[in-house]
């Protein structure tokens, strides 16, 4: 059936355009159709409404031969929901060169990928969220008779930081040769950044383990972690008991 441009004008009451070989609509629009009694499509589906790109097209975004919706607007970048040929699932391109998978938008963690029912997840790559980069112990007796004055151990690790937040892990058990005040702390190479735990000891007694932890973003680079100690007390020596091991390690989080 052919329409006249005047009796295509009066049957649509102007809401339908067509021009080049485009037909556009003005408003709401709602479609129907009824499943073939064949089957439209390889493998047996049937589909109600399909849309098809010849392969013979020219290639965009979405590629040649791929079917594609899209979805632009004027003086806006347009986006192209399309099926990769052969394959199964839907992927968007746009018109500024991007291209990812419905599921994973750029910058986020690939999501679920469905196939014949099952799920699956992508795995993060090793140290994709957190990595140890210092771990440092040893059966130490390290002890000093300096007092007043932070005096960094032999328990400490090198690390490249990336300057994200690090969780900081430090344990070691005091002794000292008579009563003193005894401070722990930790530091970034050879200062001491914190003081952390005091303890009260007595001459030949081994203080109980003492452990703390610590979060902190050190700037990007290279970075040494030790422990400290400090001796509050003159002439007294004081310093680590190699009873047990001393240990420091630091985890940084990079998502």
């Amino acid at each position: 059936m052919v329409l006249s441009p005047q009796a295509f004008k009066e049957t649509t009451n102007g809401y339908e355009k067509a021009s080049n070989g485009l037909w556009t609509h003005r408003g709401h629009a709602v479609f129907a159709a009824d499943r073939p009694a064949a089957p439209g499509n390889s493998g047996g589906w049937q589909s109600n409404i399909e849309i098809r790109s010849p392969a013979s097209l020219p290639a965009g975004p979405a590629g040649a031969g791929n079917p594609a919706i899209g979805f632009h607007e004027p003086s806006v970048a347009g986006v192209a929901l399309y099926k990769p040929a052969g394959q199964i699932g839907l992927r968007i391109a746009g018109s500024d060169g991007s291209d990812y998978p419905v599921a994973g938008a750029p910058g986020s963690v690939t999501g679920a990928m469905i196939a014949d029912g099952t799920i699956t997840f992508a795995d993060l790559a090793n140290g994709a969220a957190t990595v140890l980069l210092i771990d440092a112990a040893a059966y130490s007796n390290f002890s000093t008779t300096l007092s007043g004055q932070w005096v960094e151990t032999p328990i400490n690790g090198s690390g490249n930081f990336g300057g994200t937040l690090v969780r900081i892990d430090c344990v070691t058990t005091l002794i000292a040769s008579a009563s003193c005040n005894g401070y722990i702390g930790w530091g970034w190479d050879g200062a001491v950044s914190a003081s952390m735990l005091i303890a009260t000891l007595q001459p030949g007694q081994y203080m109980p383990m003492h452990a703390f932890v610590y979060t902190t973003p050190p700037s990007a680079g290279t970075h040494k972690m030790s422990l400290f100690i400090h001796n509050a007390s003159a002439s007294t020596t004081f310093g680590l008991s190699n009873a047990i091991p001393s240990r420091c390690s630091v985890m940084e989080f990079r998502r």
